[in-house]
């Protein structure tokens, strides 16, 4: 069986997130993808962290748009799959807790959002 990705949750420093469906991700890539252990006792986590994250959305996703440009506070994406399953992937932070000074984003020629967080 194929596993499909079905919505991407975009989670902020906050705690509050937006859900992208599929059809509005042109593109997405988490490049350089580093995994630790975090915890104590019986609450380990896996974590995953990208050197460099790419998110091109149609630019008719206006709702989740408005708040990705509002704050460049993206902690992690949460990407969730046709079998149920999920993966966060944790973005490069520099900054103060409310801003990441890594994240950028805009418009391109065709209309698409474009979000970029890295050292470039």
């Amino acid at each position: 069986m194929k596993i499909l990705l079905t919505e991407i949750e975009i989670v902020f420093e906050n705690v509050e997130f937006v859900t992208v469906p599929a059809n509005f991700i042109k593109d997405v890539r988490a490049i350089d993808i580093k995994s630790c252990l975090r915890g104590s006792g019986e609450n380990i986590l896996r974590m995953n962290y990208a050197e460099e994250i790419f998110l091109k959305l149609d630019g008719r996703a206006a709702a989740q748009i408005d708040r990705i440009q509002r704050y460049d506070d993206i902690a992690f994406l949460k990407l969730k799959f046709s079998d149920g399953t999920s993966e966060n992937i944790y973005a490069s932070w520099e900054g103060p807790d409310e801003q990441n000074f890594l994240q950028r984003s805009h418009f391109d020629a065709a209309g698409d959002f474009v979000v970029e967080i890295d050292n470039g």
